[in-house]
């Protein structure tokens, strides 16, 4: 979400100037102009008009879920649907189908699986004004470009890969197919003020356009239609008349503190009063507020679309207009059917961010109704609060704004309740049914359900595939576990994550990075990684418009996006290693699509949406904002100079109410100690939903849909619940499942409807549970702690807290373990409860498994810096993965050593003597631009070639970027990924042998050197003079001499 937001930021900060400079009446009137949105096609239909051919193509057989088998014999040999995927970014339509195969069998021979297919124009604010170049990439969605696709598809096929495809190009999906009615619906309003004792007949005040459309308006002095105020296509929901008790709005449409307070005795609805566009209305004695609620169009646009018109976003609170849009992206005049399971998955929905301050559906009132079970319509007025749904505003600009009307002491439940109901909606009509026409058509869908206010927990699960990413949340594991949670509460084998991606860390990623950052997500839970991306090799015209890497959508010339992702053949820092990173994950996920989840304790999750705690996690929590604090530089701009400034003048045109911390960052904030903690004791969590609750998903420590377990149900915190949780609560209490409330006892429901009889039920309810059993123990308490502990299965318990967490698969004869060191130190770890059931250690790195050796029930575990390894108990161990130790394990155990210090170094014109030229090369100022490959050399005489019992074992110690070990010119293999240990036994011979690394730098530091040197092509990079990346071998570097 995040990359999104901040492509708007530069160009926004420059116009807010223009408005503060020249003053906001001229603002105000210039950009009025810009409200209406682009003429569409004349006479062009609803999108809903292809929802009459979903039926008639609903012919394939769903597609079977991969990996549903296990031949333990050749887990060294996954399957090619175990392996990692990447978003694939095309510029546009223009393609080359040749270029596309070609490229397919790169990625395929790098490791690949998969594909997402996301065309779009990202990244070419540079050579937007090559109209002739432009054309080809705004060729996307015709005839030609599905040629290139469906030749794309069917190589991918051949190649045993598949390919998923975004929903069409751009983001919210949508375009010039859509018409302006089929765009998302706002909920806006008017008001006009008359005096009562007569008759009124006036006509209806038309809705006001907010500061939250306003500023985003400004996008078109540069010509992009970002947002429109669709004023004639305003339709009258509500009028409301109410006596004003307090206050008055602004005639400033920047402030958005003058929040107006409403007798609410005194509200009536009038809403029958109207006809056409008047309000005819014997107002009773007395000053009177009218309030005319209005639905219409919001004429949002999607972004980055190459497609000219851009056209609108597809309304997703309306099923019509989806289903129709699924069947124009993905139905016959693509020629896509023909390959639906045969090379195409299914397609993928990006997050759920949308531009408009309040949405609605034309139906609001009647849904409402039902699911809450009162009227909203007198109450309508409260849920106004401008950019309420704006994500840009409310999260990029963090504007928060007051309630534009106030009415009872309780409207934050009104609210709360709205959007209840468009949670609901989303999820019923634009999730499920995405799900159900991709099942229906033996294809899978897949998304990124949040960035609204949701419940994440049931919109994730609402997907074939819940994905998440390393972006949001900063990658933090309480947002990662979204994702995982919803999958085990809700029967789903995968779940992706769009991964290492993180701001401001371009072109810094390497094996190193990569590979913890994976391990995160597989404790994490996921199984299913999706590198964020790679580019299709795209030159613009050829004249130079980019360098020799080529085209990067988030980070090139003039873009002031700044984000991590450039997993290509023209990344030489990182390319090189694909194979081992792959095969590594390929390996992982295999084994962790097996089985089920096997989670101890549930936390239940109180909120809809989701903001935590994320940068601020940084030191505390590995890789959150992908930071890795012995490679980074000591400070990273985790907000741009560009956001940070905008916001500040921004807020010169506003007026707000005092900031108020989110309750879900305070709750959070309370919370994270005693998760941390769990995760340092191996006891594993999970979120659990009130949907989950009271649906039955939960029954006698057995998750329903996914076969998986559970061991207790953790309420931290928790001040508000619907009373209807309650009794399921206490079925899990009767079932034998420890509930546990921390901190302070729920004492109030969350809804306004009958609030008085629902905050009783919660307090004699809550107070009943805990008479029945469930516990009252303080947060972040050890009481709590060993609480939990106890409750967790007793098998393999951690003896002692570590920075080696683990994430468990539940087997019927056993259970899959995966370790992983969460540090750049070395670790250690016993685990007690071993019996005499079979017990081994499987390393996906290398693909050898050897028996577990427990003594006296307990095990030792020791692994490198962001080392990692499986345990699987209770299955036999295949002998044919039976292999001489991996070299990292081997050398931890009876081994001779020597320390290699005698070393040459030499990149260019610098040259480095002894065990000093193991540096980083920051520290020397001839290399601090360097990308090399950087040669380390060092002698090593052998008396003997090395016996058939002798294994030589090379550790490099720390790699900062990537290495190839050469041992007598001949290539003995990569050693970038930790524990940086290499087997060279083979490549010795009797007398002096040569030990070669070649080191390259990642390319950050290069293209800053190229930025402070005057190139154009890499000016965008100078902000990152003082922010270089860790690079060259570090040592220190070992030889372990050991018995076979």
């Amino acid at each position: 979400m995040i990359k999104r937001l901040l492509l708007v930021v530069t160009l926004l900060l420059s116009l807010v100037l223009i408005a503060v400079l020249v003053g906001t009446g001229w603002f105000v009137s210039r950009v009025q102009d810009f409200l209406t949105p682009p003429p569409g096609t004349a006479g062009q239909p609803s999108i809903a008009v292809y929802a009459a051919d979903s039926v008639a193509s609903a012919t394939a057989e769903p597609m079977p879920w991969r990996d549903t088998g296990l031949d333990w014999n050749v887990i060294d040999r996954p399957p090619v649907s175990a392996r990692p995927w990447t978003r694939w970014w095309w510029p546009g339509g223009d393609v080359n189908p040749q270029v596309l195969e070609e490229q397919l069998e790169l990625l395929h021979g790098a490791g690949f699986g998969g594909v997402e297919v996301q065309p779009f124009l990202s990244g070419m604010i540079n050579v937007v004004d090559n109209e002739s170049l432009m054309s080809r990439v705004y060729s996307f969605n015709s005839v030609g470009y599905h040629d290139s696709l469906g030749r794309a598809v069917d190589r991918a096929h051949a190649l045993g890969m598949e390919v998923d495809l975004t929903h069409l190009s751009g983001w919210p999906p949508g375009g010039p197919e859509i018409a302006l009615e089929d765009s998302p619906t706002l909920l806006a309003y008017g008001e006009t003020q008359v005096s009562g004792g007569k008759t009124v007949d006036i006509e209806l005040p038309l809705p006001k356009v907010g500061p939250s459309t306003l500023i985003f308006s400004m996008l078109e002095f540069a010509g992009a239609d970002f947002i429109n105020f669709p004023v004639d296509h305003a339709r009258p929901l509500s009028v409301v008349a109410a006596g004003v008790e307090q206050g008055e709005h602004s005639w400033n449409p920047f402030n958005m503190d003058d929040t107006v307070t409403l007798a609410p005795d005194s509200v009536q609805v009038i809403t029958d009063h109207v006809s056409g566009k008047r309000l005819r209305w014997d107002a009773p004695e007395g000053e009177w507020s009218i309030i005319v609620s209005y639905t219409m169009p919001s004429g949002e646009v999607p972004m980055g679309a190459a497609q000219k018109p851009q056209g609108f976003v597809v309304d997703h609170l309306r099923t019509a207009q989806v289903l129709g849009h699924y069947e124009f992206a993905y139905g016959e005049g693509t020629g896509l059917p023909a390959r639906y399971g045969k090379g195409l998955r299914g397609f993928f929905n990006d997050s759920l961010e949308f531009r408009i301050s309040r949405m609605t559906t034309p139906d609001i009132l009647e849904e409402f109704r039902q699911r809450r079970g009162y009227d909203l319509e007198p109450y309508l007025p409260v849920v106004y609060r401008e950019g309420a749904d704006n994500v840009y505003f409310s999260e990029l600009l963090a504007v928060h704004a007051g309630p534009d009307f106030c009415l009872t002491p309780m409207d934050d439940r009104i609210r709360h309740d709205y959007q209840q109901t468009l949670s609901d909606l989303m999820i019923e009509r634009f999730i499920e049914p995405s799900a159900d026409w991709a099942h229906a058509r033996g294809l899978l869908s897949r998304g990124q359900s949040y960035g609204m206010d949701i419940d994440i927990i049931r919109a994730l699960g609402a997907n074939s595939i819940p994905e998440t990413e390393q972006l949001w949340a900063g990658g933090a594991n309480v947002g990662l576990k979204f994702a995982s949670s919803a999958a085990a509460l809700y029967g789903r084998p995968l779940v992706s994550a769009e991964s290492f991606v993180w701001i401001n860390r371009d072109y810094m990623p390497t094996a190193r990075r990569i590979k913890a950052a994976a391990d995160k997500l597989f404790l994490a839970g996921i199984n299913h990684v999706i590198y964020h991306g790679t580019p299709y090799p795209w030159y613009g015209d050829g004249q130079g418009e980019y360098g020799e890497e080529g085209w990067q959508p988030f980070s090139g010339p003039q873009n002031p996006a700044h984000f991590s992702g450039h997993y290509a053949a023209s990344n030489p820092a990182i390319w090189p290693d694909m194979p081992d990173l792959n095969t590594y994950m390929a390996r992982s996920q295999h084994l962790l699509r097996q089985g089920r989840p096997d989670v101890d304790v549930l936390v239940y999750y109180p909120f809809l949406g989701f903001h935590g705690p994320n940068s601020d996690r940084e030191g505390k929590e590995v890789l959150v904002s992908g930071s890795l604090p012995d490679a980074d530089p000591a400070s990273v701009l985790l907000e741009a100079p560009e956001l940070r400034t905008g916001k500040e003048q921004l807020h010169k045109l506003m007026t707000v109410p005092p900031k108020q911390i989110d309750p879900r960052v305070t709750w959070m904030e309370a919370l994270q100690p005693t998760l941390d903690e769990l995760e340092r004791r191996g006891v594993s969590w999970a979120w659990v939903n009130d949907d989950a609750l009271q649906g039955g998903l939960l029954d006698s420590g057995r998750l329903a849909a996914s076969g998986g377990r559970y061991a207790s149900i953790l309420l931290p915190g928790i001040e508000a619940m619907p009373p209807a949780t309650l009794p399921a609560l206490r079925r899990q209490l009767e079932q034998g499942t420890p509930v546990i409330f921390a901190d302070k006892l729920p004492q109030q429901q969350r809804s306004f409807r009958d609030a008085a009889r629902g905050d009783r039920q919660v307090r004699e309810g809550v107070a009943a549970l805990v008479k029945a059993g469930a516990l009252h123990l303080p947060l972040d308490s050890e009481a709590l702690l060993a609480s939990l502990e106890r409750a967790a299965p007793d098998t393999l318990r951690y003896a002692h807290a570590s920075t080696i967490q683990r994430y468990r698969r539940l087997l019927d004869d056993g259970e899959i373990l995966f370790f992983g060191n969460q540090s750049a130190d070395a670790a250690t770890l016993s685990l007690t409860g071993a019996g005499d059931e079979p017990l081994w250690w499987f390393d996906a790195r290398t693909g050898v498994a050897w028996p577990a050796a427990p003594v006296g029930g307990r095990l030792d575990l020791s692994l490198a810096g962001f080392d990692s390894r499986f345990l699987v108990r209770g299955v036999p161990m295949p002998q044919g993965l039976a292999g001489p130790l991996p070299a990292a394990v081997a050398a931890t155990g009876e081994a001779s050593s020597r320390r290699l210090t005698e070393w040459r170094f030499s990149l260019g014109d610098y040259h480095g003597d002894g065990e000093a030229a193991l540096s980083d090369w920051r520290e020397v100022p001839e290399l601090r631009h360097a990308h090399g490959p950087g040669i380390y050399t060092h002698r090593l005489p052998l008396d003997d070639a090395p016996g058939d019992t002798e294994r030589y074992l090379l550790d490099l110690g720390l790699v900062q970027g990537s290495a190839r070990v050469r041992v007598n010119d001949e290539v003995a293999g990569q050693a970038s990924l930790p524990p940086f240990t290499l087997d060279i036994t083979d490549a010795l011979t009797a007398g002096d042998n040569v030990i070669k690394v070649e080191v390259r730098a990642p390319l950050r530091n290069l293209f800053v050197g190229r930025a402070l040197a005057g190139d154009p092509l890499y000016a965008q990079m100078t902000r990152f003079e003082n922010a270089l990346v860790a690079a060259g071998l570090l040592g220190p570097v070992t030889l372990f001499t050991k018995e076979k």
